[in-house]
């Protein structure tokens, strides 16, 4: 039996829509937690689609921004998701690291402002750039595609804006 494989994904107000290489909606996820819309309509790349595990099938990776509260000036909590082909929720992550710059402590909410999805290999990796929404201090993860779990690989002052290859 063939299967229709992710090949885009959008996020609308409230749910995220994987589409097929025609554009034909394959599923919805629809998100228990209101999204911020201020977000969603800014000129920025949301969602992934890569095979992650290497088995042919296509996960779809999406950086989801939860309001904190009923008003959109409230603030935004990032989180990145991971989807299975169907749409069944894989794994979130939410960044709650907190560093100490000099005196000062720092902790989310955290801005997600870029992800990349590099090869270490015959494995894939993903990288998140993220910045706090105040200082702009940030640090660069490294997710595990198989759960999730992110390390912290670099810590800078400034702002770190994008990830590329090198």
């Amino acid at each position: 039996r063939y299967v229709l494989l992710p090949a885009d994904a959008r996020l609308t107000d409230q749910s995220l829509i994987a589409v097929d290489s025609d554009g034909h909606k394959l599923w919805a996820y629809a998100f228990e937690k209101k999204l911020n819309p201020v977000e969603i309509n800014r000129p920025s790349q949301f969602t992934w689609v890569a095979d992650l595990m290497g088995d042919g099938d296509r996960e779809v990776i999406a950086i989801v921004p939860f309001a904190l509260g009923p008003n959109q000036r409230d603030g935004t909590e990032f989180q990145i998701s991971c989807f299975s082909s169907r749409g069944k929720l894989q794994w979130s992550y939410t960044p709650r690291e907190t560093f100490q710059f000099g005196t000062h402590e720092l902790h989310g909410p955290w801005l997600v402002l870029d992800l990349i999805v590099s090869s270490r290999g015959t494995k894939k990796v993903i990288y998140a750039a993220l910045t706090h929404s105040e200082w702009g201090n940030s640090f660069v993860a490294e997710l595990d595609p198989s759960n999730g779990r992110g390390i912290v690989r670099y810590v800078n002052t400034g702002t770190i804006r994008s990830l590329s290859e090198i």
